[in-house]
């Protein structure tokens, strides 16, 4: 156990910012990992970290706001859980409660987009390779490079 702040019987914890708290003995804001002359054991208590603040604001409704606007922008649910950086259930949540279509990417490689796969696969570019630079699954790149008479 260390002697910080944290775990002073004469230190509490600020309600608005829980990295910082008064000390009763200097009458002052301390860190919660400042070492202190005056400690003494009160409790065990559990750090604050920035992630548990973070993981609090980003569960409020504002983000369910955020979420609709950019469904109905047209972005689709990965586009928009890698911008919000918040999980897919809360994206299906907000989807399933307010009736949302969503926009789905399409997989399927069109004609006239072929002659630019056929270009890298003549360069031997592999199809992984293919799949990262056009933005399409490899499964997607593979089936067009068949339709093209370019299967292996």
């Amino acid at each position: 156990m260390s002697e910080h702040c944290l775990n002073c019987a004469y230190w509490t914890r600020d309600k608005e910012d829980g990295i910082i708290g008064v000390c009763l003995v200097w009458n002052e804001y301390r860190f919660q990992y400042e070492d202190c002359e005056k400690w003494k054991f009160g409790e065990e208590r559990i750090p604050y970290r920035e992630m548990n603040f973070k993981r609090i604001v980003r569960n409020k409704p504002d983000l369910e706001n955020r979420i609709e606007a950019m469904l109905r922008d047209g972005k689709t649910k990965k586009e928009t859980r890698e911008t919000l950086r918040c999980s897919h259930e809360i994206i299906k949540k907000v989807v399933d409660e307010r009736g949302i279509k969503v926009r789905r990417r399409k997989y399927i490689i069109s004609d006239a987009e072929l002659p630019a796969l056929i270009e890298y696969k003549r360069e031997q570019k592999s199809i992984r390779w293919i799949a990262i630079k056009t933005g399409y699954s490899a499964g997607a790149v593979r089936t067009a490079l068949k339709r093209a008479g370019w299967a292996k």
